[in-house]
């Protein structure tokens, strides 16, 4: 609501200040109340490590709702500013191209919550161009005029300006379309261009209350997520528990630091081994879990066996120059007649794990479905 009036506000005291300074005014009032929103939220931080690598799957399935809902609140800003009949905010990753949200006014030129093959999208030149980008006529563009979307709308004007992650990964594009020829002006690209830069800051918010901020890897709400999602229970599936065996004493001995360094010496060794269709989470301290789609046993033992070796043969150092070994525990299980859902993979993997640690550290324990 506070929002809703102080776009009001500006719109009626501002009329006789030039369009970049109204358009910079909005932005600065849409930036102080989202950082009243997250600073009434302990969930939300702002990861200070290093980029979330939650993948765009998960959001599309569990977390975009405070996603759609900010993306809703940027198209309304942009609307006021452009008379360009569709407004339109899509996340990509390398293979999917899918719209959050869609602001049609004559004409339904997109529509929210469809998704098309990355490739085959505007938004892909946006991300390969990396900055603004107009195309007059995407039917006569080379790069657009075969594409699907122009194939089933016609000719059309488009925009578009990249959602750039502080990584500089383009995790999405806030574009505009419509079948009138229109060319925007500098001002209104570089209120566009504000606008991706706040829908950048608002991933990487919800990628932080579900990001290990240690690792950056998913946290324990992603596998909650994940295990309460749709699964297809007629593939092959593993899962892959670890636990590290020495982690408290290292944490006694040589300080928390030296156990900070371990969990990531063992997550960046377990992480540059796994495929990649994969759900990869720190759920405890010391322990993680992966989930496998289509693997089979034999694969999956055999990963597991990779990364103890790896880990067996390498070591990190202690503030005094001290070598440290770590020593991880593995509870591998998978499935035999594809059946059975991902939670009863996780409570075998589990028990297979304990029963690896009261044999003593650094067994492998594989159970079957």
């Amino acid at each position: 609501m506070y929002f809703g009036v102080l776009i009001l506000i500006i719109m009626s005291y501002t009329k006789r200040l030039s369009f970049q300074t109204r358009a910079t005014h909005v932005f600065l009032i849409f930036s102080i109340e989202g950082f009243c929103n997250i600073m009434s939220n302990n969930d939300r931080k702002i990861p200070t490590r290093r980029s979330p690598m939650i993948p765009l799957q998960f959001f599309l399935r569990k977390a975009s709702s405070y996603i759609e809902q900010e993306a809703n609140r940027i198209l309304s800003v942009i609307s006021e500013f452009m008379g360009i009949n569709t407004l339109f905010v899509a996340l990509n990753d390398e293979n999917t191209n899918y719209i959050v949200k869609a602001l049609n006014h004559q004409q339904t030129l997109i529509e929210e919550g469809t998704a098309l093959p990355f490739c085959e999208s505007y938004c892909y030149w946006v991300a390969r161009e990396r900055h603004y980008l107009e195309i007059p006529n995407t039917q006569k563009d080379e790069r657009t005029q075969d594409l699907t979307p122009t194939i089933q709308l016609g000719p059309t004007t488009f925009v578009g300006v990249p959602i750039t992650l502080r990584d500089g990964r383009v995790v999405g594009t806030i574009c505009g379309m419509d079948s009138i020829p229109f060319q925007l002006t500098l001002s209104q690209q570089e209120l566009l261009n504000m606008m991706a830069s706040l829908m950048a800051h608002v991933v990487e918010l919800e990628c932080a209350s579900y990001t290990d901020p240690l690792t950056g890897i998913a946290n324990r709400r992603v596998m909650d997520h994940f295990l309460e999602s749709p699964s297809n229970h007629n593939e092959m599936k593993a899962v892959i528990f670890w636990d590290v065996d020495n982690l408290k004493p290292i944490n006694d001995t040589w300080g928390h630091h030296a156990g900070d360094e371990a969990i990531s010496h063992v997550v960046k060794h377990i992480r540059a081994a796994l495929p990649k269709n994969h759900v990869f989470c720190r759920i405890g301290g010391d322990e993680f879990v992966v989930f496998l789609p289509q693997c089979n046993s034999d694969d999956a033992q055999s990963l597991a066996k990779y990364i103890s070796q790896r880990l067996h043969h390498s070591s990190i150092f202690a503030p005094n120059g001290e070598e440290i070994w770590i020593e991880i525990t593995t509870g591998v299980a998978t499935t035999s007649n594809m059946v059975h859902p991902w939670q009863e993979l996780l409570k075998e993997a589990d028990r297979a794990m304990y029963q690896g640690k009261q044999k003593g550290r650094g067994h492998i324990i594989h159970r079957s479905l």
